[in-house]
Protein backbone atom coordinates (compact mmCIF):
# COMPACT_ATOMS: atom_id res chain seq x y z
CA UNK A 1 0.00 0.00 0.00
CA UNK A 2 0.99 3.25 -0.03
CA UNK A 3 4.33 4.90 2.08
CA UNK A 4 3.09 6.01 5.60
CA UNK A 5 5.94 7.69 7.09
CA UNK A 6 4.18 7.52 10.76
CA UNK A 7 5.17 3.95 10.64
CA UNK A 8 8.77 4.40 10.74
CA UNK A 9 10.66 4.84 14.55
CA UNK A 10 12.35 8.31 14.33
CA UNK A 11 15.79 7.03 15.37
CA UNK A 12 18.88 7.83 13.48
CA UNK A 13 19.40 3.80 12.29
CA UNK A 14 16.33 3.54 10.80
CA UNK A 15 16.56 4.24 7.36
CA UNK A 16 19.25 7.44 7.09
CA UNK A 17 22.47 5.39 6.54
CA UNK A 18 23.65 4.26 3.44
CA UNK A 19 26.65 1.68 4.12
CA UNK A 20 28.88 1.69 1.25
CA UNK A 21 32.28 -0.81 0.83
CA UNK A 22 34.98 0.28 -0.35
CA UNK A 23 35.10 3.56 0.65
CA UNK A 24 34.13 6.79 -1.13
CA UNK A 25 37.11 9.62 -2.17
CA UNK A 26 37.57 11.59 1.09
CA UNK A 27 37.89 14.83 -1.00
CA UNK A 28 34.38 14.51 -2.60
CA UNK A 29 32.23 16.26 -0.26
CA UNK A 30 35.12 18.89 0.86
CA UNK A 31 35.76 19.51 -3.10
CA UNK A 32 31.92 20.07 -3.35
CA UNK A 33 31.84 22.56 -0.60
CA UNK A 34 34.75 24.34 -1.65
CA UNK A 35 33.36 24.95 -5.18
CA UNK A 36 29.83 25.97 -3.90
CA UNK A 37 30.78 27.65 -0.43
CA UNK A 38 34.06 26.89 0.95
CA UNK A 39 32.25 24.43 3.31
CA UNK A 40 34.07 21.38 5.61
CA UNK A 41 32.11 17.85 6.27
CA UNK A 42 32.07 16.72 9.71
CA UNK A 43 33.24 13.43 10.67
CA UNK A 44 32.68 11.52 13.86
CA UNK A 45 33.45 8.05 15.19
CA UNK A 46 30.28 5.66 14.80
CA UNK A 47 29.69 4.77 17.97
CA UNK A 48 28.47 8.96 18.45
CA UNK A 49 25.97 8.70 15.81
CA UNK A 50 23.40 6.94 17.69
CA UNK A 51 23.30 9.17 20.49
CA UNK A 52 22.08 12.56 17.98
CA UNK A 53 18.93 13.41 18.28
CA UNK A 54 17.44 12.98 14.22
CA UNK A 55 17.05 17.20 14.14
CA UNK A 56 20.72 17.71 14.74
CA UNK A 57 21.55 15.28 11.91
CA UNK A 58 20.03 16.58 8.33
CA UNK A 59 21.70 13.89 5.79
CA UNK A 60 23.97 11.16 6.89
CA UNK A 61 25.46 7.95 5.35
CA UNK A 62 28.49 5.52 6.64
CA UNK A 63 31.09 6.17 4.71
CA UNK A 64 32.64 2.14 4.76
CA UNK A 65 32.85 -0.28 7.34
CA UNK A 66 35.54 1.41 9.19
CA UNK A 67 33.55 3.38 11.83
CA UNK A 68 33.63 6.48 9.83
CA UNK A 69 30.64 8.45 9.29
CA UNK A 70 29.88 11.86 7.12
CA UNK A 71 26.99 14.34 7.87
CA UNK A 72 25.53 17.32 6.51
CA UNK A 73 24.49 19.68 9.96
CA UNK A 74 22.20 22.23 10.48
CA UNK A 75 26.31 24.03 10.74
CA UNK A 76 26.15 23.01 6.65
CA UNK A 77 22.90 23.90 5.82
CA UNK A 78 23.22 27.53 7.42
CA UNK A 79 26.53 27.91 5.80
CA UNK A 80 24.81 26.81 2.24
CA UNK A 81 22.28 29.44 3.07
CA UNK A 82 24.28 32.46 3.98
CA UNK A 83 26.40 32.19 0.90
CA UNK A 84 22.82 33.37 -1.06
CA UNK A 85 21.61 30.13 -2.09
CA UNK A 86 18.23 29.03 -1.64
CA UNK A 87 17.30 26.05 0.60
CA UNK A 88 13.68 23.82 -1.01
CA UNK A 89 12.37 21.18 -0.02
CA UNK A 90 13.39 17.26 -1.78
CA UNK A 91 11.01 15.96 0.98
CA UNK A 92 11.69 14.34 4.34
CA UNK A 93 12.25 10.36 3.47
CA UNK A 94 12.69 10.87 0.18
CA UNK A 95 9.71 8.48 -0.64
CA UNK A 96 8.70 9.00 -4.43
CA UNK A 97 5.59 10.92 -4.77
CA UNK A 98 3.29 8.60 -6.53
CA UNK A 99 3.88 5.95 -3.40
CA UNK A 100 1.98 8.46 -0.86
CA UNK A 101 -1.37 9.44 -0.04
CA UNK A 102 -2.02 12.70 0.38
CA UNK A 103 -2.30 12.65 3.68
CA UNK A 104 1.39 11.55 4.15
CA UNK A 105 3.07 13.61 1.17
CA UNK A 106 1.32 16.60 3.42
CA UNK A 107 3.23 15.05 6.66
CA UNK A 108 6.40 14.76 4.73
CA UNK A 109 6.27 17.97 3.37
CA UNK A 110 5.53 19.72 7.29
CA UNK A 111 8.33 18.06 8.41
CA UNK A 112 10.98 18.82 5.75
CA UNK A 113 10.17 22.55 5.44
CA UNK A 114 10.02 22.40 9.49
CA UNK A 115 13.71 20.74 9.94
CA UNK A 116 14.86 23.20 6.77
CA UNK A 117 13.92 26.49 8.31
CA UNK A 118 14.75 26.15 11.82
CA UNK A 119 17.97 24.90 10.74
CA UNK A 120 18.85 27.83 7.57
CA UNK A 121 16.72 30.83 8.96
CA UNK A 122 15.14 30.90 5.18
CA UNK A 123 11.91 30.74 4.48
CA UNK A 124 11.15 26.89 2.09
CA UNK A 125 8.96 27.95 -0.93
CA UNK A 126 10.42 25.35 -3.67
CA UNK A 127 10.07 21.63 -4.42
CA UNK A 128 11.18 19.05 -6.22
CA UNK A 129 10.26 15.68 -6.07
CA UNK A 130 12.87 12.68 -5.23
CA UNK A 131 13.34 10.68 -8.66
CA UNK A 132 10.95 13.37 -10.45
CA UNK A 133 8.17 11.27 -9.18
CA UNK A 134 5.36 13.84 -9.77
CA UNK A 135 3.72 11.75 -12.37
CA UNK A 136 0.68 11.54 -14.23
CA UNK A 137 -1.83 11.07 -11.48
CA UNK A 138 -0.25 12.87 -8.73
CA UNK A 139 -1.57 16.05 -9.77
CA UNK A 140 -3.16 16.48 -6.01
CA UNK A 141 0.55 16.78 -4.94
CA UNK A 142 0.40 20.44 -6.29
CA UNK A 143 -2.52 21.31 -3.88
CA UNK A 144 -0.57 19.88 -1.22
CA UNK A 145 2.37 22.40 -2.24
CA UNK A 146 -0.03 25.12 -2.17
CA UNK A 147 -1.38 24.15 1.34
CA UNK A 148 2.48 23.81 2.94
CA UNK A 149 2.66 27.54 2.00
CA UNK A 150 5.03 26.44 -0.74
CA UNK A 151 5.21 29.00 -4.05
CA UNK A 152 6.82 26.72 -6.84
CA UNK A 153 7.23 23.05 -7.74
CA UNK A 154 10.72 22.17 -9.84
CA UNK A 155 9.37 18.03 -10.57
CA UNK A 156 7.99 18.06 -13.69
CA UNK A 157 10.28 15.68 -15.67
CA UNK A 158 8.93 16.29 -19.92
CA UNK A 159 10.60 13.44 -21.27
CA UNK A 160 10.28 9.93 -20.58
CA UNK A 161 12.19 8.11 -17.96
CA UNK A 162 12.54 5.15 -15.92
CA UNK A 163 10.50 6.75 -12.99
CA UNK A 164 7.76 7.92 -15.72
CA UNK A 165 8.02 12.02 -16.37
CA UNK A 166 5.11 14.12 -16.89
CA UNK A 167 4.09 15.12 -20.53
CA UNK A 168 3.33 18.91 -19.93
CA UNK A 169 0.15 20.45 -21.21
CA UNK A 170 -0.13 22.36 -24.27
CA UNK A 171 -0.75 25.74 -24.97
CA UNK A 172 0.32 26.48 -20.77
CA UNK A 173 3.94 27.52 -21.96
CA UNK A 174 7.03 26.31 -23.76
CA UNK A 175 7.70 22.73 -22.54
CA UNK A 176 11.50 24.43 -21.68
CA UNK A 177 10.29 27.19 -19.76
CA UNK A 178 9.34 28.32 -16.29
CA UNK A 179 5.56 28.25 -16.40
CA UNK A 180 1.96 28.07 -14.49
CA UNK A 181 0.00 25.00 -14.57
CA UNK A 182 -3.71 24.67 -12.70
CA UNK A 183 -3.93 22.03 -9.73
CA UNK A 184 -7.37 19.99 -9.36
CA UNK A 185 -8.81 22.52 -7.08
CA UNK A 186 -8.27 25.49 -9.82
CA UNK A 187 -5.54 27.19 -7.97
CA UNK A 188 -2.49 28.12 -10.13
CA UNK A 189 1.47 27.16 -9.24
CA UNK A 190 4.36 27.92 -11.18
CA UNK A 191 6.57 25.06 -12.18
CA UNK A 192 10.17 24.86 -12.91
CA UNK A 193 10.56 21.48 -15.72
CA UNK A 194 13.54 20.03 -16.17
CA UNK A 195 15.28 21.11 -19.36
CA UNK A 196 15.18 19.06 -22.72
CA UNK A 197 16.88 19.60 -25.62
CA UNK A 198 15.98 19.34 -29.39
CA UNK A 199 17.40 17.24 -31.57
CA UNK A 200 16.11 17.17 -34.94
CA UNK A 201 17.59 14.64 -36.54
CA UNK A 202 16.01 11.87 -34.22
CA UNK A 203 12.44 14.59 -33.83
CA UNK A 204 12.74 13.74 -30.34
CA UNK A 205 13.78 15.93 -27.22
CA UNK A 206 16.12 14.45 -24.50
CA UNK A 207 16.72 15.79 -21.27
CA UNK A 208 21.44 16.86 -21.38
CA UNK A 209 21.55 18.87 -17.99
CA UNK A 210 21.39 16.94 -14.59
CA UNK A 211 22.85 13.22 -13.13
CA UNK A 212 23.45 10.79 -15.47
CA UNK A 213 22.45 12.63 -18.38
CA UNK A 214 25.38 15.36 -17.78
CA UNK A 215 27.88 13.10 -16.87
CA UNK A 216 27.14 10.48 -19.79
CA UNK A 217 25.84 11.93 -23.05
CA UNK A 218 28.92 13.58 -24.99
CA UNK A 219 30.20 16.91 -23.50
CA UNK A 220 29.70 18.72 -27.01
CA UNK A 221 26.19 17.55 -26.94
CA UNK A 222 25.32 18.58 -23.12
CA UNK A 223 26.96 22.13 -24.54
CA UNK A 224 24.82 22.22 -27.35
CA UNK A 225 21.63 21.92 -24.66
CA UNK A 226 22.90 24.58 -22.79
CA UNK A 227 23.74 26.74 -26.57
CA UNK A 228 19.86 25.67 -27.06
CA UNK A 229 18.85 27.63 -23.98
CA UNK A 230 20.99 30.28 -24.52
CA UNK A 231 20.12 31.17 -27.56
CA UNK A 232 15.98 31.09 -26.81
CA UNK A 233 17.01 33.17 -23.92
CA UNK A 234 15.24 30.60 -21.60
CA UNK A 235 17.70 29.41 -18.10
CA UNK A 236 18.06 25.91 -18.35
CA UNK A 237 18.34 23.79 -15.07
CA UNK A 238 20.96 22.00 -13.80
CA UNK A 239 20.82 19.05 -11.08
CA UNK A 240 23.55 16.78 -9.87
CA UNK A 241 24.34 15.10 -7.03
CA UNK A 242 27.59 14.57 -4.55
CA UNK A 243 27.47 10.88 -6.32
CA UNK A 244 28.09 11.88 -9.39
CA UNK A 245 31.55 13.90 -8.60
CA UNK A 246 32.36 10.34 -6.20
CA UNK A 247 35.49 9.57 -8.88
CA UNK A 248 36.80 6.59 -7.18
CA UNK A 249 33.84 5.49 -5.43
CA UNK A 250 32.24 1.76 -5.24
CA UNK A 251 30.89 0.25 -8.23
CA UNK A 252 27.91 -2.26 -7.19
CA UNK A 253 27.32 -5.50 -8.98
CA UNK A 254 24.22 -4.64 -11.50
CA UNK A 255 22.90 -4.29 -15.45
CA UNK A 256 25.45 -2.72 -17.78
CA UNK A 257 22.83 -0.10 -18.42
CA UNK A 258 22.35 0.88 -14.66
CA UNK A 259 26.41 0.72 -14.23
CA UNK A 260 26.42 3.40 -17.05
CA UNK A 261 23.76 5.26 -16.11
CA UNK A 262 25.25 5.34 -12.32
CA UNK A 263 29.10 5.63 -12.87
CA UNK A 264 30.40 6.33 -16.18
CA UNK A 265 32.36 9.88 -16.23
CA UNK A 266 32.32 10.52 -12.64
CA UNK A 267 35.84 11.76 -12.86
CA UNK A 268 34.57 14.13 -15.44
CA UNK A 269 31.73 15.33 -13.57
CA UNK A 270 33.51 18.71 -11.65
CA UNK A 271 35.49 19.82 -14.72
CA UNK A 272 32.43 19.84 -16.99
CA UNK A 273 30.70 22.15 -14.33
CA UNK A 274 33.67 24.38 -13.74
CA UNK A 275 33.34 25.02 -17.17
CA UNK A 276 29.63 26.12 -17.06
CA UNK A 277 30.13 28.20 -14.12
CA UNK A 278 32.88 29.99 -16.50
CA UNK A 279 30.79 30.29 -19.12
CA UNK A 280 27.22 31.30 -17.78
CA UNK A 281 25.45 33.28 -15.18
CA UNK A 282 23.80 30.70 -12.41
CA UNK A 283 21.50 31.86 -10.13
CA UNK A 284 18.34 30.64 -7.68
CA UNK A 285 15.27 28.06 -9.02
CA UNK A 286 12.99 31.28 -7.35
CA UNK A 287 15.09 33.83 -9.41
CA UNK A 288 14.77 32.12 -12.50
CA UNK A 289 10.55 31.48 -11.07
CA UNK A 290 10.46 35.27 -11.21
CA UNK A 291 10.04 35.21 -7.29
CA UNK A 292 9.95 38.69 -5.47
CA UNK A 293 13.44 38.70 -3.11
CA UNK A 294 11.00 39.10 -0.26
CA UNK A 295 9.58 35.67 -0.64
CA UNK A 296 12.65 34.57 0.55
CA UNK A 297 13.27 36.58 3.14
CA UNK A 298 15.32 35.08 6.51
CA UNK A 299 12.34 33.86 8.85
CA UNK A 300 11.79 36.54 12.00
CA UNK A 301 13.91 35.74 14.99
Amino acid sequence: GPWDPGNHERSTDDCVFLQLDPPLDRKVNASLLDLFLQGACLRMDRNEAPHLDENQIIACHIRNRTDQWEMVTPAMVRRIAEAGHEIGSHSYWHQEVYDHTPGSFREDLRRSIGVLEETSGQRVIGFRAPSFSLTPGCEWAWDALLDMGLRYDASVFPVARAHGGYPLPTGQGSTEAAMTLTTPTGRMIKELPMSVMRLPVLGKRIAFSGGGYFRVLPWWLVKRGFAQHESAGRSAVLYLHPWDFAADGPSLPMRRSQRLKCYRNRDQTEGRLRELLGRYRFDTCAAVMGMDQRDRMPLAA
